[in-house]
Parts: structure tokens; C-alpha cells; sequence
């Protein structure tokens, strides 16, 4: 994966002048072993609680090869609700931490977080789902030219139509196994990242995304 062009990841850059100009995200390069722990609680099939805590245990220092281990790790909580056979309520929340070391102290020092509510309304065969997300990545190293911070909102609307299994024939008239789904998502993103500022954009961005599927499930 390319680097995003900022002055830093450049040939000579102060801070990161071993840093290759791309990064390999699934490299290993200490040899430790991470590990993480999940627990869940259900009540009968209408809630669900789960709780997740990870660690990957990187050694921050190593760099070989132009790549750094980051030592990440979060913990994760998440909660299912079901009201009747109609609507259904998701939290979720994670938050955690991720670190590369330098010659002199972190070059990279980051705590990140992230929540969000979904609910979803079922009515025979259409689904239509709301969401709300709030996100943000404070940034506590000391390294101006590589700024990391950004926080924002996001908010997604759905909606889906399932055809019935019956409507589906082959040419000689047996049902085909499965059913056909039709629906859409409109997303919308407000974000602030002041990194944007170093390549002439503004910190502020809103971002609008609509998808449109057309899904065949057996």
C-alpha cells in the first residue's frame, strides 16, 4: 500500500528516513506472538453482550526492510437487541492504542476510538436500517510533519427488498434454491484531519458514497 504523499515519507524525510514509500501491512517482523480474549452473554434470543480485549504485542522498535512493528492494542464491547420480530438495536464501541518506536523516542504514539447505533426495522420482506457512528485518532508524539489526529461523524441510511424463493423458476419450472435482494446505502461522512493541509486540501471534508446492489443468495 502507497504511503499518502506528506513531506515526511519523502526520500530524506527528518523523521522516517528509513521508511519505505509503501507500507506491508501483514509483514512480520519480530517474531512475537499476539493473542486476544473474547467473552459473550446471551439472554435468550433476544440480547447479546460481547466483550473483546486484543494485543498483538509488536516490539515498536524493530524496523527492517524499510517496515516498523506497531505494538496495537484495543478492547472491544459490543451489545445486540431484539424487540419482537420487527426491530433490532446494535451498539458497538472500541478503543485502543497503537505505537512505533524511533531512535529517540516514539515517532508514532496514537489513541484511537471508535462507537456506533444501528437500528433496524423488519417488515415482512423489507428491511430499512439507520446508523450513527462518531470516531476520532488523538495523535501524541512529536513529529509536526506527520500529524495523525482526525475526528467525525458518520450517518448511513439502507433499505432492502427480498423477492420470494417462489417467484424463482428455471426453464423447466422447479424453484430455484435461493432469493434475489434489492436495496441501496447512502453514506455520508464529516470528518477533520488536519494532515490533509500539508498536500493544499482543507481539514474538513464531507464524503458521500450511494450503493446500489442487486444480490442472488442460495
Amino acid at each position: 500500500m502507497p504511503l499518502p504523499p506528506l513531506p515526511d515519507f519523502a526520500p530524506g524525510g527528518a523523521y522516517f528516513p528509513v521508511q519505505a514509500q509503501y507500507d506491508e501491512p501483514f509483514i512480520e517482523l519480530d517474531g512475537r506472538t499476539g493473542w486476544y480474549a473474547a467473552g459473550e452473554w446471551r439472554y435468550q434470543d433476544r440480547s447479546r453482550a460481547r466483550f473483546l480485549h486484543y494485543d498483538n504485542e509488536a516490539d515498536p522498535g524493530i524496523v527492517r526492510g524499510g517496515q516498523w512493528a506497531w505494538h496495537t492494542r484495543f478492547d472491544h464491547l459490543g451489545w445486540q437487541l431484539r424487540k419482537g420480530p420487527h426491530v433490532e438495536i446494535l451498539l458497538q464501541a472500541l478503543n485502543g492504542e497503537t505505537r512505533m518506536d524511533g531512535f529517540e523516542g516514539p515517532l508514532v504514539d496514537n489513541r484511537f476510538w471508535s462507537a456506533f447505533v444501528l437500528g433496524t426495522y423488519i417488515h415482512g420482506s423489507h428491511r430499512t436500517s439507520l446508523r450513527c457512528d462518531r470516531f476520532a485518532v488523538l495523535d501524541h508524539d512529536s513529529t509536526p510533519q506527520d500529524p495523525n489526529a482526525e475526528k467525525g461523524w458518520a450517518w448511513t441510511g439502507a433499505y432492502f427488498y427480498e423477492i420470494s424463493r417462489s417467484l424463482m423458476r428455471s426453464a423447466d419450472r422447479r424453484t430455484v434454491p435461493g432469493a434475489v435482494r434489492f436495496g441501496g446505502e447512502l453514506l455520508i461522512v464529516d470528518s477533520r484531519r488536519p494532515a490533509r493541509e500539508l498536500v493544499g486540501e482543507t481539514a474538513y471534508r464531507r464524503e458521500l458514497s450511494l450503493q446500489l446492489s442487486a444480490q442472488w443468495r442460495y
